[in-house]
């Protein structure tokens, strides 16, 4: 048997708190952790490698239930260790360290050249195989990790392996995003049960759906770590397992005296087919329906109006992991590293308490299509009240109060205001909408539209206040682009019109 070094399968390696309690975990512990439903948090895992390490741990649970036959997870650490040898007869593939290039280390396939030599890029901190693009070491600062530890390790060849993408010639992304630029999100809801156990439990339920929609194969390779990879040819789909946990690089780490290196180098394909345009059957990534490729989050990130399109619009087929089965919804999760030409733009996570009738509702398809019809025609009022008022009367002042049809739309003065309004209204958005969705359809009307109104007016107010104009023109540039929004709040937010009509008329004649 050659060297190995570092086996995640008996070693404690990786530093967790578990409820309350500080403690060394190997894989298996953290499996049967989570397992327990006991709140588990890794305590050196960064925070961009949160869903690659949750999508790593229940793909593996599932593939070990699925080949030991088993409904629900063990609550045992020994149980898993036994579960997970199985799956690959010795314990070399759980290693960080395998000296023997012709077996598989941990996330690292067999060299078939047998030397690594052919890997010619050379790494001492785990920060430089990480996903984020640092070529200008700006922000996050790379090539940091100099006392790093053999979790780090892990976590970087979990999340490399599972979620690179196109990184330049010879530098292949994984099969499970529409395509190289892109990214794998997650788009899903927590609910009172622990989400571990219902996501197990809900990859393992759709394995029969996997297995006719998509060309995988029932008993395929799972882990595809396991086989040998010389860079080419790609790996057909048809002889994957459908919860396969894939790599994409070339990679291998080399003991240096008590330290590691990554040995790392390209490849003339990537590793498995890309026919799929992220449409893949992943558990937590939505499917446009006009063209069934999967979502590929912008630059933009997930505000209120994209997360309706994703979750609410009815354009996109939800991601599974947004059903929550008859529970309680009590948190919207959405996340993902958004992946640029050469850079990293930005990590993006948001996490939505679930309140009022919501929480029951969410899974029913009536609630649903309530929230679905409430949350998009909110948006449509909000693009038109951004648009026909509030950008208006920014312009009106910034331009010194010109008149209306004289005003230079393609002046972007107004854009700050604009922006921060986008960012009061993303606040309040899905609070409202949840405790809303129930309630009398005036009242919420006339309270959603005074809302607006006075988000609006804030930003005006403060460009009153900051933004210059020829001191000869202040009073007339205030007077007009005050009366512009106040005409125009009174022509779409018609229902607050009404209502505030109906209570002067009121008060007129008392």
């Amino acid at each position: 048997m050659s060297e190995t070094r570092h086996d995640l399968l008996t070693e404690r390696l990786f530093h967790a708190t578990v409820g309350k309690e500080a403690q060394m975990l190997s894989l298996p512990g953290c499996l049967a952790a989570l397992s327990r439903g006991e709140p588990l948090v890794m305590r050196r895992l960064r925070p961009h490698q949160g869903h690659p390490w949750h999508t790593f741990t229940v793909q593996l649970a599932a593939i070990a239930m699925h080949r030991a036959g088993a409904s629900t997870p063990w609550p045992g650490e020994d149980a898993w260790r036994d579960a997970l040898l199985a799956l690959t007869d010795s314990r070399e593939p759980w290693c960080l360290v395998v000296e023997d290039l012709a077996q598989p280390a941990f996330m690292q396939p067999p060299v078939p050249e047998g030397a690594l030599d052919v890997l010619k890029n050379a790494a001492r901190e785990p920060d430089v195989l990480d996903l984020l693009q640092l070529a200008k070491n700006h922000d996050v600062k790379r090539a940091k990790m100099g006392s790093a530890q053999p979790q780090d390790w892990a976590f970087v060849l979990i999340a490399l392996q599972t979620f690179e993408g196109f990184g330049g010639a010879g530098n292949y992304g994984v099969f499970r995003m529409n395509g190289g630029l892109g990214n794998r999100p997650d788009i899903s809801v927590c609910t009172e049960e622990p989400r571990f156990s219902r996501e197990v439990g809900l990859l393992l339920s759709r394995r029969p759906e996997l297995l006719a929609s998509y060309p995988y194969a029932d008993g395929g390779i799972a882990l595809l770590w396991l086989e040998p990879w010389g860079g080419k040819p790609p790996c057909p789909l048809n002889i994957l397992d459908p919860f396969v946990i894939e790599v994409c690089r070339r990679v291998r780490i080399a003991a240096d005296g008590a330290s590691l290196e990554a040995r790392f180098g390209t490849s003339t394909s990537a590793r498995v087919e890309q026919e799929l345009k992220g449409n893949t059957g992943d558990l937590w990534t939505p499917i446009r329906k006009k063209d069934g490729a999967g979502l590929t989050m912008g630059a933009q990130g997930p505000t209120y109006a994209r997360i309706h399109d994703w979750a609410l619009s009815g354009d996109w087929q939800p991601s599974p992991a947004l059903d929550p089965d008859g529970a309680a919804a009590v948190e919207l999760v959405v996340r993902a590293l958004i992946r640029g030409q050469g850079t990293t733009d930005g990590y993006h996570e948001r996490r939505i308490p679930i309140s009022g009738a919501s929480r029951r509702g969410w899974g029913q398809p009536g609630h649903r299509e309530q929230l679905a019809a409430l949350s998009s025609s909110r948006v449509a009022l909000i693009g038109d009240f951004r648009r026909k008022v509030l950008r208006q009367a920014l312009l009106t002042y910034l331009q010194g109060g010109r008149d209306e049809r004289d005003l230079n739309l393609s002046d972007d003065g107004a854009k700050p205001f604009l922006e921060a309004f986008e960012r009061d209204v993303d606040d309040s958005f899905f609070p409202r909408l949840f405790d809303d969705v129930d309630r009398d359809e005036v009242d919420r009307a006339v309270e959603f539209e005074r809302l607006l109104r006075d988000l609006g007016r804030r930003q005006l107010d403060r460009c009153f206040e900051g933004a210059p104009t020829a001191d000869a023109r202040q009073l007339r540039a205030v007077a007009r682009a005050d009366s512009l929004f106040r005409g125009k709040c009174h022509r779409i937010l018609k229902q607050l019109a009404q209502a505030e009509a109906a209570a002067c008329e009121a008060r007129s004649s008392s």
